[in-house]
Parts: C-alpha cells; structure tokens; sequence
C-alpha cells in the first residue's frame, strides 16, 4: 500500500477545494460563489477551442512554483511551497467587462482558499502572496496568476 506524501495531501485538498467553486456551492456563512469553474488541472499542457467547448469557460490551473525546505530544532523540517493558481475566463455576453469577470473569479478562488487556512490541518498555514494579469491574452479571453504560500512542517519520514 503506497501512501500519499503531505504535499500530494495538500494539493490534492486545494484541487478539490477549486473544484467545488459552484454558483449551487456555500462560499462563506450564506454566500454562494459567484462562478463555475468549468475545468481544475494540476498538468497544463495547452488549452484549445475544443477543450473550451466541452469543459466551459472557467478553467484553473494549478502549479508548484518551488519548495524552501528548512532544518528545525528537534528533527523537523519546515515546508514552504509556493503555488501558482492560473485562471481563466470568457467573456460570454456582449456588453460584459473582461475585467469584471476577471475580478468575480479571483475572489471565489480567494474565498476558497482563506476560508480554510489550514487546510483541514494539513499545513500549518497558507497565505495569499500576489495577484496578476496574464499578458498577451486576446479579447473575449482573459487570464490572471495567483500566488500562495503554503507551509507544513513534517517529523521523520512524514514528508
């Protein structure tokens, strides 16, 4: 029987976490998402016409950036991983702001990711980092990078 390292653990609760972004879906007290995500990947490769069409149009990706491992007193190692979370959105009807799409996505992958910050005790705890637009995206498509830190401390073979 294999089991699941603590990173595999922890990025597995976020996927699931994006996943369940559904206007039918609680974002906080009484609060509903604002959004659908159509599609959530660990593994972007390329996102074409025919993807879009089966899957929607709010597609997340989400990407390890790098890890900072650290020696602590008493043979622990602390963990930071810094993560990526790529959106992407459609303008679906004519008038609507790109912008504004934009933004409604951003805050439900935010709400997603703070309403927890310890991911059901997974890591010590996560923090949001930074926020930007993706360049040379090309109108009725738009797409931004979310950045997070996320940092865990393990005990001997608990990696």
């Amino acid at each position: 029987m294999t089991t699941p390292s603590k990173k595999e653990m922890i990025l597995d609760r976020i996927e699931s976490r994006i996943r369940d972004i559904k206007t039918t879906n609680i974002a906080y007290n009484d609060v509903n998402y604002n959004n659908d995500v159509g599609y959530v990947d660990r593994q972007f490769i390329n996102i074409t016409e025919k993807d879009i069409n089966q899957h929607g149009t709010n597609w997340v990706i989400i990407n390890e950036v790098q890890e900072k491992w650290q020696a602590l007193i008493g043979g622990q190692f602390e963990n930071k991983i810094q993560l990526q979370i790529i959106g992407f959105v459609q303008v679906l009807q004519a008038g609507e702001n790109l912008g504004t799409v934009i933004n409604s996505l951003q805050k439900d992958i935010m709400l997603a990711m703070i309403k927890d910050v310890e991911l059901d005790r997974l890591c010590s705890y996560l923090v949001p980092v930074s926020t930007r637009l993706v360049d040379n995206m090309i109108s009725p498509y738009g797409g931004f990078v979310m950045y997070f830190d996320i940092t865990y401390v393990t005990q001997g073979f608990e990696i």
